[in-house]
């Protein structure tokens, strides 16, 4: 076999194994983001689960805020609910900010609901005047709320402390 013909299986085999390479490198991108959206519907799931729970629990005139007196349940079910979108934010924000695509293009705008409603609005208040320190992160979850009622108002914050 002549120089030339060595040379040139060479470059054909470097090609073959670049290709190879390549095509084995997007395979497994593809795998990761497949994977990481099954996670997102999977964790998606789950967290809207919890969410509806609480939600079928309301009467109809949760629809309605400015005649809606809720009951002393409904009172503890808007906590949960505030509680439950903390787990949200935790898990898309903190946790794995891979899922923050969840937080930005759901939960956020679902938050952003709930604060129009005043007696979801007074009870956050209220449990930021609490004493739970929200698993050490009751700052940051705090600068969020306040960065989602800014967007509903002329840019006021909800929570101080």
């Amino acid at each position: 076999m002549t120089t030339e013909m060595i040379s040139l299986v060479a470059c054909i085999s470097s090609a073959l194994s670049a290709t190879a390479a390549l095509t084995a490198a997007l395979i497994a991108w593809k795998t990761v983001s497949m994977t990481l959206a099954s996670k997102r519907a999977d964790t998606h799931t789950i967290m809207q689960g919890r969410i509806r729970e609480i939600q079928r629990k309301f009467s109809s005139d949760v629809n309605s805020p400015d005649t809606w007196n809720p009951t002393i349940e409904e009172k503890r079910l808007i906590r949960l609910y505030w509680y439950a979108v903390f787990d949200e934010w935790i898990v898309c924000c903190q946790e794995n900010k891979a899922m923050k695509k969840l937080w930005n293009q759901y939960y956020r705008s679902g938050t952003k609901s709930a604060l129009k409603n005043r007696h979801f609005l007074e009870d956050l208040k209220h449990m930021f005047d609490g004493e739970s320190t929200l698993n050490g992160l009751r700052n940051e979850f705090k600068d969020e709320i306040n960065s989602i009622y800014a967007e509903i108002t002329d840019g006021r914050n909800l929570i101080w402390s």
